[in-house]
């Protein structure tokens, strides 16, 4: 009897042991990720990040496909994230992959940057089967081309194939362009559905993840708020604002609190997002009373 009640015991010890040790295996699962150069990826074309773990929680912003992050705890639904934009929040764990092996390249680290609203990658160098709907800003590991297709890395650590139009190949960084191409940028995706914290024309934009778009792909990264974009650039007087100059305004003229972005794309138009139409339009500035409202400008190009 003795005997039998040591065995029992020593079993339930055993069991006890083997799910510290699994549970110290994610953990240092979890540290070694930390600590690397990337923590995850995102594998969905696009993830939303929450101010709490929770789909009913406030958006704070959205990650595209690949985009990278470090995961901060975990849970059973969703991790705690950080971008590398410095933005902090929860995603759903099956938006995310736990490795990085899809942003690393034999190709001397070039890279393929997505500047097409919405691009697909097939499966095969065909363009028969469908693998995954990307947006503009998405980046990719290259992989070499195969005859008219650009070879990429996926999540899933297959191979997807791009076609060539639409797309910036580059080593370090992305060629800075001029404001007349951040101009066109802005005002091709106008139009657009607005959506808090959307960052693509899959589901919509919001004016900050709309300009940090259109920046990215003329060569100039920034944080997607409002309060990083007042850091970056040139700050320039309202008499001395040019088109592409990036307007922060207050609700109304007796208000000094910012709160939305516009961007002049000519002498008397402007960008932004507009209450009554639900959609980032562009519109006359007299309309809005935008001069009345202007509490700041920075030239980023």
């Amino acid at each position: 009897m003795i005997m039998k009640a040591k065995l029992i015991l020593i079993f339930f010890l055993l069991i006890i042991l083997q799910a510290c040790t699994e549970q110290q295996n994610v953990e240092n699962e979890i540290y070694t990720l930390k600590n690397s150069t990337y923590g995850a990826v995102v594998c969905a074309s696009l993830a939303d990040v929450y101010d709490r773990p929770s789909i009913g929680a406030v958006r704070r912003t959205q990650l595209l496909y690949n985009q990278p992050v470090m995961i901060i705890t975990t849970g059973d639904e969703f991790y705690e994230i950080q971008t590398f934009e410095g933005f902090l929040g929860f995603v759903q764990n099956v938006k995310l992959v736990l490795t990085d092996f899809s942003l690393k390249t034999d190709e001397k680290d070039r890279k393929i940057l997505i500047t097409g609203s919405i691009k697909t990658v097939y499966s095969r160098p065909d363009g028969k089967i469908p693998k995954e709907r990307v947006a503009a800003g998405t980046e990719f590991a290259y992989y070499g081309k195969t005859g008219d297709w650009v070879r990429v890395m996926m999540c899933d650590g297959e191979y997807g194939y791009l076609t060539l139009n639409d797309i910036i190949l580059y080593q370090d960084d992305i060629p800075k362009t001029n404001v007349e191409s951040f101009i066109r940028d802005i005002l091709r995706f106008t139009g657009t559905k607005y959506l808090k914290g959307g960052a693509s024309v899959i589901e919509g934009f919001d004016m900050e993840n709309l300009i940090y778009t259109a920046a990215k792909i003329n060569g100039v990264r920034m944080v997607p708020s409002i309060e990083a974009m007042q850091k970056m650039g040139k700050e320039v007087s309202q008499e001395e604002m040019q088109p592409g100059d990036v307007l922060f305004l207050s609700s109304d003229r007796y208000n000094n609190n910012i709160e939305m972005l516009a961007v002049l794309t000519d002498r008397d138009s402007v960008v932004l997002y507009s209450d009554s139409e639900l959609s980032v339009i562009k519109a006359k500035i007299i309309d809005h009373d935008i001069r009345n409202r202007i509490r700041k400008v920075i030239r980023l190009f």
